[in-house]
């Protein structure tokens, strides 16, 4: 018996692309709106201890995203996700906290995520340049 990855369909005998909701396997820079779902859903889960609900339903709140992922990328949409999360104090009312309210209310906080990226970002090539120009200048 052979065994089958789960992540991968099958469809008339021809394996096709892994699912796009597999977020850990998925580099930030490829993400899509299933791949960012899969992950707010999964970090409201562990964070809040509740399901998951979306801002307005899945069509408005799948818009947001792709807005968000075209404008700030997928890892300031995760980390300022996260942050927003992770602050957010749960009442009676209001007990979960959606990606929709973070894009409609909470927009600095993808901004500052971005920032973040980019600066870290940019040391990582000064770090690589540097290593580059001293084994140059050894050489």
């Amino acid at each position: 018996m052979t065994e089958t990855n789960p992540d991968v369909a099958v469809h008339r005998d021809r394996a096709v692309k892994p699912s796009t909701a597999n977020y850990r396997d998925i580099p930030h820079d490829q993400w899509n709106v299933t791949t960012l779902r899969a992950f707010v859903s999964d970090m409201h889960d562990e964070v809040k201890g509740i399901p998951y609900a979306p801002f307005r339903g899945w069509g408005a709140e799948s818009r947001m995203m792709r807005d968000a992922l075209k404008q700030y990328g997928g890892k300031a949409c995760a980390d300022a996700y996260v942050a927003e999360l992770r602050q957010y104090k749960q009442t009676p009312q209001y007990p979960g906290f959606s990606f929709g309210f973070a894009w409609s209310y909470k927009k600095d906080a993808f901004q500052r995520a971005y920032v973040a990226a980019q600066r870290q970002a940019a040391q990582d090539d000064d770090t690589n340049d540097t290593n580059t120009e001293g084994t140059v200048d050894w050489l």
